[in-house]
């Protein structure tokens, strides 16, 4: 095989409508990058034997992937988007050597070891509530009634030209997702 790239361009033509298996073993494919995003159907992946130094985060979105396969590659870092493609219930990472000092991880389980540590770190991971927002445009555009109705006061109809910084803080509620909201603490 002499493959440098995933020939994803058959597939999303509509040439292999739902390929499910896709055997790119022993290549010379030196990344995974967004292309793959078309290969929605695939449920197995074998990318084993290449030079792959570089997985991008559409590997992510892959909902039907089950097996992948990278040992025996070049990567160095991993995107922790590996740990949580929906169906993945196995991924080789085994003899990616640079990988394997960078993380520093010597037991048996690699593989499992890699995912397990990165789903803890994510899941225990803090949201910070705190932002700041600059607003900057030319003089006379609105910036000041901008950050007025943000803050819910009154504009004047008088309102002279704000010379410099103005620094204020407020907190904004936020609606994140159906079930409620969040409250931030901004300066403004």
């Amino acid at each position: 095989n002499f493959f440098d790239n995933v020939p994803t361009s058959s597939v999303s033509s509509g040439t292999m409508p739902g390929l499910i298996s896709l055997d790119l073993s022993r290549n010379s494919i030196t990344k995974i990058d967004e292309s793959i995003i078309g290969l929605t159907h695939l449920r197995y992946l074998n990318l084993s034997h290449n030079r792959i130094s570089y997985i991008s985060p559409a590997i992510n979105e892959l909902p039907h992937l089950s097996i992948l396969h990278l040992h025996h590659n070049q990567i160095v870092t991993l995107t922790p988007f590996l740990a949580f493609i929906p169906q993945l219930q196995n991924l080789t990472l085994e003899y990616n050597p640079q990988l394997r000092t960078l993380l520093n991880v010597n037991s048996e389980n690699f593989t499992s070891d890699f995912v397990q540590s990165v789903r803890t770190m994510m899941q225990s991971s803090q949201v910070c509530d705190c932002v700041k927002v600059m607003i900057v445009g030319q003089e006379n555009v609105g910036k000041t009634s901008l950050v007025n109705h943000i803050l819910g006061k009154k504009n004047t109809t008088s309102m002279l030209s704000t010379d410099g910084i103005d620094i204020d803080q407020f907190s904004l509620s936020v609606p994140l997702h159906p079930s409620g909201s969040r409250e931030l603490t901004t300066n403004l």
